[in-house]
């Protein structure tokens, strides 16, 4: 008969191999705990990967003030828009650009924060087809539901009403800078305002050069236009200067200058005619006195930079 080991263990013979009872009880609870570590592991990870998640409201008017909104709680859906990059939602008769700020910030115990903020800026009195609302190809400041029309938010009640398929930037159009000239052919608009009078066949953007031939902005707010009847800065006609003749120059400094003419630095933009000169400063444009003499250093530097513009850099 063969001889019984410790290790042929059989319930009927527990009595005489006790340890052996304890040590499979005592595998059995580390097996368990093993198990319970793990699921305890697993779920103090998934908490860690859930952030906390936490959503503000804001609510501004057309110029960025704080306003009283309508709600103060995230909504659960908010049905938008697209146009242009950006998103619109409807409350009522008004339209509000939604923009979204989400903010990803260490937390507790290692559980990262989610922090959102949700801001509405009012951007369109009604009346307004949402539904219908389109923004014009490769400019989203123009919007129409078909009846009405807005520029940069604002409704425009113009007779006869823009030719949406006719807007483009006034002529020289460049890579330089974004015009806020743009015409239908019948209006001028600088931004959202139509400028009364501006002759739309012939209106056009002053290119400003600099000395060394380099294209640049106007050096100031705005930016200068001119027609068969007068020049404009901005919306705004300057007043007794010759379109005619109307000429700008710019200059890194005051020493590149012709003398006695200063600008503002850098880049400061002189405007100049056949008898009369101004200087663009960032607030605005201003007469001063020059004499014949700087009338013609005036014009040679512009001569210059035209020369170097068309060699090129």
């Amino acid at each position: 008969m063969r001889q019984r080991k410790s290790s042929d263990y059989h319930p009927e013979y527990q009595d005489q191999y006790p340890g052996t009872v304890i040590w499979q009880n005592i595998s059995k609870f580390i097996v368990g705990l093993g198990i319970v570590l793990m699921l305890a592991f697993l779920a103090a990870a998934g908490r860690m990967m859930n952030p906390v998640k936490t959503c503000t409201v804001s609510w501004v008017d057309e110029e960025n003030r704080l306003i009283e909104g309508l709600f103060s709680s995230c909504p659960a859906t908010l049905h938008t828009r697209s146009f242009g990059g950006l998103n619109y939602t409807q409350f009522g008769n008004s339209i509000y650009r939604v923009h979204r700020v989400v903010q990803r910030i260490p937390g507790e115990l290692l559980r990262p924060r989610v922090s959102e903020l949700l801001l509405f800026q009012k951007y369109i009195d009604g009346p307004v087809d949402f539904e219908t609302l389109a923004a014009l190809p490769g400019n989203d400041s123009f919007l129409s539901d078909g009846t009405n029309q807005f520029v940069h938010g604002r409704r425009l009640s113009l007779t006869p009403p823009l030719d949406f398929e006719k807007i483009k930037p006034v002529p020289p159009k460049t890579s330089m800078h974004y015009t806020s000239f743009h015409t239908d052919g019948t209006w001028v608009l600088h931004r959202d305002q139509p400028i009364p009078g501006a002759d739309a066949a012939t209106f056009h953007e002053l290119l400003v050069l600099r000395k060394d031939g380099l294209a640049i902005s106007s050096g100031g707010l705005e930016e200068l236009a001119a027609d068969n009847h007068a020049a404009y800065y901005g919306g705004q006609k300057i007043k007794g200067a010759d379109p005619a003749t109307i000429n700008v120059i710019a200059y890194w400094s005051s020493e590149d200058a012709p003398p006695s003419v200063t600008v503002q630095e850098p880049d400061g933009s002189i405007v100049f005619d056949r008898r009369h000169a101004w200087r663009v400063t960032l607030a605005g444009i201003e007469r001063i006195d020059v004499s014949e003499t700087q009338l013609k250093a005036l014009r040679a530097d512009l001569q210059q930079a035209r020369s170097a513009a068309a060699i090129g850099w």
